[in-house]
């Protein structure tokens, strides 16, 4: 991190001191920066808050109290462009972010600090947590990009270095933006720009145009030159403000305290490096784009085994340490994008990706209402057989089940007249529908395990297997308990338009989540509306005006809804904010 940090601030200097210049070559177009300040608070309005426990001990609620700050982010871009050349450029983003602490990050589930089975309200726990996510994900000064462009044909571009690559028209649903990992524990993903969450890597991108069939293809490869942590999607349970809340006990009870959750990241070994390629083509009116990508899964990590101490603590507990890893994960997908002139005058788009195999949690080997320190048959590993008795580290090997996995989306962009809205501009709705299931690859052709099932199989010793259905796919125990449906659905609406020659534009947008609580038998139940209740979801407003070429401000409301605290949208249900946003570009 160090090194990377010096060189940030090595080629800002670089960059300032070439603005000198800006004048002189500004006529040939030569060198380029631009930026911009912008300033972001928040506060939470939600006057329901409970600051309250349930009965094992964890918050009925997990935001804070109406009128606590929800952000205070303060942000420093600098972009700049260097043309030596007319076939090479030379492209730099710095990015330096400053934000206050936030006390609802006093739950968080940081990494390296104890997640204990009860909250602890231990005030200097709170606060190194606090301080924690501060200073780990919220603070910030490093390249957002650093890539030189090579154009030695006509047809041909090489860019090399660190960048952001979207292959997917969908913005934060990501079924085909797989690339770059997502950092949004800072705020609610859906309320920042795509731009701003997604995290740049270092790679060479390799673009070739064939106008003969209408088409060009895409090539990526990369060695994962960046720090391991930031090859994957930042945990959401590492931070309290904006991430997932440590889930209450499901089915298991554990005497084990968890002091780390120690994540293997994918090294710089070739075994390890990911590589891609898209097709994009274009008949007719029709656009098209093929996908195919050898990565990782960047999200979740998957529990791989646990070691605890010998003997407990004074407390009763057993010291313990989780280790998760991160696997490999093929994407295979496609898009279409046709605009339709008649009869309803809209862009229609569609994306599918299909992700063989793809590897989910399970608390562990154990039957259910067990945790493998207090099962009868011992599934503990001695690490050191050479200690005294009891004393010795012990290893328990966690379970992962493998799920074939689709994800596909629907979208309808349109412009309409409604006079009554605007009589001067368009008024821009979009309609978005996104669903994503698994199913076991073992019980396709199976009667008795049917598609969408969201249980395990328990394989008994004489061969034979039953549902068992207390023993849910979950992610870690001590990690992150969050239970993931068998099938999901995700709904958008937007709607937005500007008066005034674009110097206010309101805008608005919806997201609904069903909650499917019937276990899918098969492919003809998917769209059972039987199975939408007790949803989730958030209405987002925002006032956005611009004054002359510099000030953007923006102001908004967020408002979060949903019925269980676990599950869904419905973990962020106590966090509506009021938000004022005030941006100066030049």
């Amino acid at each position: 991190m160090r090194w990377r940090v010096a060189l940030s601030f090595s080629i800002l200097a670089c960059l300032l001191m070439a603005s000198s210049a800006h004048a002189q070559f500004y006529e040939e177009e030569k060198f380029s920066l631009n930026g911009y300040f912008q300033a972001q608070y928040g506060m939470f309005t939600n006057t329901a808050y409970h600051n309250e426990t349930d009965k094992q001990g964890f918050p009925s609620d997990h935001g804070d109290m109406a009128g606590m700050p929800s952000i205070a982010r303060h942000t420093l871009l600098l972009e700049g462009d260097w043309r030596p050349t007319e076939s090479i450029r030379l492209h730099v983003v710095f990015r330096g972010v400053r934000s206050a602490e936030l006390r609802a990050d006093r739950f968080a589930q940081v990494l390296d600090i104890v997640a204990d089975t009860k909250y602890n309200y231990d005030p200097d726990v709170e606060q190194a947590k606090i301080s924690a996510v501060q200073d780990r994900y919220y603070n910030e000064q490093d390249f957002r990009e650093l890539y030189l462009d090579i154009n030695p044909h006509p047809r041909v571009n090489l860019r090399l270095g660190r960048q952001q690559v979207s292959w997917g028209d969908m913005g934060n649903l990501r079924l085909l933006d797989v690339i770059n990992p997502v950092d949004s524990n800072w705020h609610l993903a859906p309320f920042e720009s795509f731009e701003d969450t997604r995290v740049p890597l270092y790679l060479a991108k390799l673009l070739v145009d064939i106008p003969e069939v209408q088409g060009s293809i895409e090539l990526v490869y990369v060695p994962l030159l960046d720090d391991p942590e930031d090859t994957v999607n930042a945990p959401l349970t590492a931070v309290g403000a904006w991430g997932l809340p440590l889930a209450s006990q499901n089915d298991y009870v554990s005497d084990l305290r968890i002091r780390n959750k120690i994540i293997n990241y994918p090294g710089q070994d070739l075994k390890d490096f990911r590589w891609g390629g898209r097709w994009k083509g274009v008949l007719g009116g029709l656009t098209y784009t093929l996908v195919a990508y050898h990565g990782h899964q960047l999200s979740p990590p998957v529990p791989d085994y646990v070691i605890k101490e010998g003997t407990p603590d004074p407390d009763g507990y057993t010291p313990a340490d989780v280790y998760l890893r991160v696997p490999r994960l093929d994407v295979f997908g496609f898009s279409l994008d046709y605009a339709f002139e008649s009869p309803i005058g809209a862009v229609v788009k569609f994306e599918a990706a299909v992700e063989p195999n793809r590897q989910y949690g399970v608390n562990s080997f154990l039957s259910a209402g067990f945790s493998p320190d207090n099962r009868d048959t011992n599934p503990w590993t001695i690490l050191d057989p050479t200690a005294a008795p009891g004393q010795s580290p012990l290893k328990a090997d966690l379970h992962y089940e493998e799920r074939h996995t689709l994800n596909y989306a629907l979208e309808i962009f349109r412009a309409n007249q409604w006079r009554f809205i605007n009589n001067t501009s368009s008024t821009i709705t979009v309609f978005r529908l996104m669903q994503n299931f698994y199913f076991n690859p073992d019980d396709i052709n199976d009667n008795k395990f049917k598609l969408g099932n969201p249980y395990v199989r328990e394989i008994f010793a004489d061969g034979s297997s039953a549902l068992n259905e207390n023993w849910h796919i979950v992610y870690a125990p001590g990690y992150d308990t969050t239970i993931p449906a068998n099938m999901d659905t995700i709904l958008v609406w937007a709607m937005f338009t500007s008066y005034f020659h674009g110097a206010f534009t309101p805008g608005v947008t919806a997201i609904y989540k069903p909650r499917h609580v019937l276990m899918i038998e098969d492919a003809s139940d998917v769209f059972d509306w039987e199975a939408f209740e007790e949803g989730s979801g958030f209405v987002a407003t925002s006032f956005k005006f611009a004054f002359g070429n510099h000030w953007r401000p923006e102001v908004g409301f967020n408002y979060i809804f949903g019925q269980d605290p676990y599950y869904d949208l419905g973990l962020y249900r106590d966090r509506d904010e009021v938000y004022a946003k005030v941006k100066y570009q030049f």
